[in-house]
């Protein structure tokens, strides 16, 4: 098992949610993912990173496999033609949404699952454009 902590920043556009992940990390220890297809995604880029970024975020992949991701029981992440071993330490969520706004139908129809989400997510964190930093409880936003 490893040590996972998950951040979810969100904020209007163009108040620095990528640039606050790459001011804090050498390039070299982030893979930011991007290419969401058709709710699928591919780890092509995923080199044994410490840092996790899913960048532009609007619930583009299924929760259940969002869940494995943000977990701490080893992972192997879709890629072509070899899947990776998740070894990252750090996860950013990185939306112009408030986490309230993702996975609308999984709050409605299926709580535990959405509370689930919730519990692997240590930080909620929203950067207003005045560049004022607020961090809300995530009990807010079990359901």
């Amino acid at each position: 098992m490893r040590n996972i902590e998950t951040i979810y920043i969100f904020g209007k556009t163009g108040v620095g949610k990528t640039r606050t992940v790459y001011d804090n990390y050498k390039l070299n220890e982030i893979c930011r993912v991007t290419n969401y297809r058709h709710g699928s995604i591919s780890f092509d880029a995923y080199s044994g990173q410490k840092v996790l970024v899913f960048d532009e975020y609007r619930s583009q992949i299924p929760i259940s496999e969002m869940l494995c991701y943000l977990d701490r029981y080893p992972v192997q992440l879709p890629a072509r033609y070899m899947d990776r071993t998740a070894c990252y330490e750090k996860v950013y969520i990185l939306s112009n949404l408030p986490l309230e706004d993702q996975y609308r139908d999984v709050q409605v129809n299926s709580k535990e699952t959405w509370n689930a989400l919730v519990r692997r997510i240590d930080k909620v964190i929203e950067l207003d454009s005045d560049g004022k930093v607020i961090e809300y409880k995530k009990e807010r936003y079990k359901r």
